[in-house]
């Protein structure tokens, strides 16, 4: 039998590869697809970089980057904070907006096609694994 994490990275990179060629078609990397997603789902369709950073466990100088560029997209903005008006929030544009419903068509049937194969308990137990490797991180 093959080491789980060299199989969990294998599916990755295929899952990864799926939601490039999605977000492609948007003329917008996978990762800023992810991100506009991210935002969507947070209080104001806002959050932080630090938050954003995060989420994505990836370095706090990477995020300015992406965040930057897709600023020059007009897919981001930052806005005052609502409650601490020092700091600044990463909110989606409106252009950004219009793209959500067809971002999350594509993960929301992403994920039905997957769990379609699957029981609940065959779910549970994966879950397991998966938050297990997560707390490892942590």
């Amino acid at each position: 039998m093959k080491p789980i994490k060299r199989r969990i990275q294998t599916a990755s990179s295929i899952l990864t590869r799926q939601q490039h060629d999605f977000a492609a078609s948007l003329v917008i990397t996978s990762l800023q697809m992810s991100v506009l997603s991210f935002l969507a789902d947070q209080a104001n369709a806002q959050s932080s970089q630090q938050e954003i950073a995060d989420a994505f466990q990836i370095q706090r100088s990477t995020t300015t980057v992406m965040l930057r560029r897709m600023e020059e997209r007009h897919l981001v903005e930052r806005v005052e904070d609502d409650f601490d008006h020092r700091k600044k929030q990463v909110a989606l544009t409106p252009e950004a907006k219009e793209m959500m419903p067809e971002i999350q068509d594509f993960f929301a049937e992403d994920d039905r096609k997957l769990r379609q194969h699957f029981s609940s308990a065959e779910l549970a137990a994966f879950e397991k694994v998966l938050t297990y490797i997560l707390k490892q991180h942590d």
